[in-house]
């Protein structure tokens, strides 16, 4: 009797998150063979990923649009569905339940639980400090029911081993890295952007978090212009919500693209000149690699858990230091010469970092030995 596995992605609503489960959910699709019996739960915003993909989806055993949120999830149908697997894999944990037949599978991508001393909520007062620490101390019970949990890169997964309710769960590290479409030209659908009379134009793909760190942009573009004599338009692709709760002052001098699709994302960075990313807690994000592949100059926070996967190929700045920033790029502007191939090495080294593909056959690799192995990998 063939073994049951579920690929579970509907608790995935935003963000890179989406992306990472939208590119693996495809590749899957290609490799499937009829000995497999994978069936997948998708949130909404992972299905339309796909069907802008042109996925494939009658290929697998079943496929469900179903949307759950956080704990709330305990009390919906989603628990009965495990019930119905051998295996569940959450490409992004933890999945919420009280009780699982089911041997599960988590994907870990929560710098809160590790990094838990951090300039975001070191910012907060007591009260708020102490409720987010309950929060994601809660998060880690579930993630400690966990058989095996997969991280991205090596910063994490030492992370976890100092973490005592999750250093003994096992941990494989499966590298990310960016989706098949940004070498698929053809496939790139055009992002339209306002015209401007600016020299240089800087932006990043990202939600508004936080940790993010996307208010630097504001004052970032005032001290280029009056300091470097720099005239930089800022872009970003906050969704309408996080839009209208920036100040009137940032959304005068800040361009807002919105919200994008996994095939308009190339098209963003082809009609930019770099790349500014100054977040300040991640366990790992996707765009400082877009953007190699992309052959765009990345301006990156000088911090550990963007270093693990950008190495050497970023111009690094203080992100609590807007003056620090300002002057890593104005540098960079000023003094540039021809760094044509700088920017080639860098792609390179992406290529070689990893595959969609590739990710996709270590995913399924480590879903199928579970499956065959009784006991916790």
């Amino acid at each position: 009797m063939k073994k049951k596995i579920l690929i579970n992605a509907s608790n995935l609503h935003s963000g890179g998150a989406v992306a990472v489960a939208s590119s693996f959910i495809n590749e899957i699709s290609t490799l499937l063979s009829f000995s497999d019996d994978i069936s997948i739960l998708a949130s909404k915003e992972v299905d339309n990923n796909l069907k802008s993909k042109s996925t494939v989806l009658d290929c697998f055993s079943s496929y469900k649009v179903m949307d759950v949120h956080g704990i709330n999830s305990m009390w919906s149908s989603i628990t009965k569905e495990f019930d119905k697997y051998d295996v569940v894999f959450t490409v992004f944990g933890p999945a919420y339940f009280l009780f699982s037949k089911a041997k599960h599978i988590f994907g870990f991508a929560q710098p809160w639980i590790i990094y838990p001393n951090n300039p975001i909520s070191e910012e907060l007062n007591f009260f708020k400090r102490l409720k987010q620490r309950f929060k994601y101390y809660v998060q880690s019970i579930f993630f400690s029911r966990a058989e095996l949990l997969i991280v991205e890169l090596e910063h994490v997964k030492r992370g976890l081993e100092k973490y005592r309710y999750l250093k003994n769960i096992p941990t494989h590290i499966v590298n990310s890295t960016v989706d098949t479409i940004f070498h698929e030209p053809q496939k790139w659908e055009q992002v339209e952007f306002p015209k401007t009379n600016a020299e240089i134009k800087l932006g990043v793909i990202a939600r508004n978090y936080p940790h993010k760190n996307l208010k630097c942009f504001f004052d970032l573009k005032q001290k280029l212009f009056t300091q470097y004599n720099l005239n930089v338009e800022f872009y970003v692709t906050f969704s309408d919500e996080e839009w209208f709760a920036c100040s009137k002052e940032y959304r005068q001098e800040i361009i807002n693209i919105g919200l994008l699709k996994l095939d308009q994302c190339p098209s963003f960075y082809d009609q930019i000149d770099g790349v500014v990313f100054p977040s300040l807690l991640e366990c790992f994000s996707a765009t400082p690699l877009e953007s190699m592949v992309m052959k765009k100059p990345l301006f990156s926070s000088n911090l550990s858990f963007i270093r693990d996967c950008s190495k050497e190929y970023a111009y690094y700045f203080d992100p609590l230091d807007n003056n620090n920033i300002a002057k890593v790029i104005a540098d960079y502007y000023v003094n540039k010469s021809d760094d044509n191939e700088v920017l080639e090495e860098a792609k390179r080294y992406v290529n070689s970092f990893s595959s969609a593909r590739g990710r996709a056959e270590e995913y399924l690799a480590i879903i199928k030995a579970s499956l065959n192995n009784s006991e916790r990998l």
